[in-house]
């Protein structure tokens, strides 16, 4: 005979366990939802850096008609051209890549931990339901 003050405490455990795991939930949501929000942002200024650096590039490139009679502006071109298409812009770029390649692994992490806790949410639920019958049997019996 099966003790119903006990299965009935055991009941409320896993039900406290689901409502644990669904505020861990909540908050794996809300954190990827920032983060989403967020590479959106991240996209959106490298893109505005690229149009930015595209845009001097153009600029520059009025240059061309003077450097041939002023080694001033020969050089300033030469050096803005190294700067906006050489190391300044790939340095810019790879930033933006990783960072995006960051932001894409955590929103995976994320992914996961919320499929783990409903796993686990699955489990306590399966748990829930197995005690209920117990709980019916042990009424039955006490009758």
């Amino acid at each position: 005979m099966a003790d119903i003050g006990a299965l009935q405490n055991q009941k409320a455990g896993f039900e406290n366990g689901i409502n644990a795991v669904s505020q861990r939930i909540a908050g794996y949501e809300k954190a990827y939802e920032s983060l989403r929000r967020f590479k959106g942002v991240v996209e959106n200024s490298h893109g505005d850096f690229d149009a930015a650096n595209s845009g001097k590039l153009r600029r520059i490139e009025d240059l061309n008609t003077v450097k041939k009679n002023c080694k001033s502006a020969e050089l300033y071109l030469s050096g803005s051209k190294k700067t906006l298409n050489g190391i300044g812009g790939k340095i810019v770029g790879a930033a933006f890549g990783g960072l995006g390649f960051s932001i894409q692994l955590k929103l995976s992490e994320y992914r996961a931990k919320i499929a783990a806790c409903e796993v686990e949410i699955n489990m306590l639920t399966a748990a829930v339901r197995s005690v209920d019958e117990a709980i019916r049997q042990a009424e039955a019996e006490n009758g």
